[in-house]
């Protein structure tokens, strides 16, 4: 868990989003898109990353640490969009009195053609 900073340097205004389904009269899924939850103020902190494959291609990956006021109702299921850039959920931690949420996210590029 990362060590909580002044409430001030929550700078960063995202958008923590859950996948949602479009069904058929059959049942069958025939779209995914995303939906906005909440709309809280983060400090965004980026703490490494990595490069590998997957399916043949190389990837980079950015871990971030990210601090924003206390929601119980955020799980690693859903992600943040901060602009033009998407964070997946990998973990969530709450601070013991109730104050802060910290999220450690990834963010996942393809490199190279």
């Amino acid at each position: 868990m990362m060590r909580p900073v002044p409430i001030g340097q929550l700078r960063h205004l995202v958008s923590i989003e859950q996948r949602t389904e479009g069904r058929a009269a059959d049942g069958e899924v025939i779209a995914s898109t995303w939906v906005e939850q909440s709309a809280p103020w983060a400090n965004i902190v980026p703490v490494g990353g990595g490069e590998g494959e997957e399916a043949d291609k190389a990837q980079a990956t950015i871990n971030y640490s990210m601090q924003l006021r206390y929601d119980s109702a955020i799980v690693p299921e859903q992600r943040v969009t901060h602009g033009s850039d998407t964070f997946a959920i990998v973990t969530v931690e709450h601070s013991n009195d109730r104050r802060w949420t910290f999220l450690g996210c990834t963010q996942e590029f393809a490199v190279g053609s």
